[in-house]
């Protein structure tokens, strides 16, 4: 459960912005980093749609092709332009992002939600009316960086939790060759939380990467 005691310093001021509703906005629609979209008292939307405008990202890259790509245009029969909304707790190994792999980067996906595209979507239009001054969602460069790894440890975490729980068991595994799979398992899920920790650089970053290795689990 969100907010979690982390030592590394970047790590733990994206995790402030994350929950933030007045600045990332991002545990409105994601609420402990999971998929439940919640605005308010009357506002819990569970698992739901929407129009983030990923669509209208201008260089797709699969449309830089000059290929004719046709348009998703979400769900139902004709679409209505929405998207379900994903859980976060892993999101960094998961890439490329959103449903049309049009983002390579967890750090450029946070950065689409400062883009026109998302602020002028029917979302990014709904939370700019929940806000006082009319502002959907506005990180600076550093801001975008930081949520990025905080999603990253999170990951990470996640990693580590499931490499103990298939250790534990593999230790009261029944053959040799199941406690050979369950250790096998648990190897990838540790290299797994290396890979997305490195991918953003968080291990070589000082004091940064050293204190994310040490999170809690």
């Amino acid at each position: 459960v969100l907010p979690l005691k982390l030592r590394g310093t970047v790590a733990r001021r994206g995790q402030e912005i994350f929950l933030d509703n007045r600045l990332g906005k991002c545990n409105l629609c994601h609420q402990n980093a999971g998929a439940t979209a919640n605005f308010g008292p009357q506002a819990n939307l569970g698992n739901a749609n929407f129009d983030t405008g990923v669509e209208n990202l201008p260089d797709q890259p699969a449309r830089l092709t000059r290929r004719p790509v046709p348009r998703d245009d979400g769900f139902k029969v004709p679409g209505d332009g929405t998207f379900n909304t994903p859980p976060l707790v892993e999101a960094a190994d998961t890439g490329p992002f959103f449903h049309n792999n049009s983002v390579e980067t967890l750090e450029g996906a946070v950065a689409f939600y400062n883009g026109v595209a998302f602020n002028n979507s029917p979302a990014g239009r709904t939370l700019a009316g929940l806000d006082p001054q009319g502002v959907s969602i506005r990180l600076d460069a550093t801001q975008v960086v930081a949520v990025a790894a905080f999603l990253r440890v999170l990951n990470a975490l996640e990693n580590i939790r499931e490499s103990i729980a298939l250790l534990e068991t593999g230790r009261t595994a029944a053959s040799s060759e199941e406690r050979r799979r369950h250790l096998d398992r648990a190897m990838h899920e540790t290299d797994d939380s290396v890979r997305v920790l490195e991918g953003g650089a968080v291990m070589q970053t000082g004091e940064i990467g050293r204190a994310s290795c040490r999170e809690r689990v």
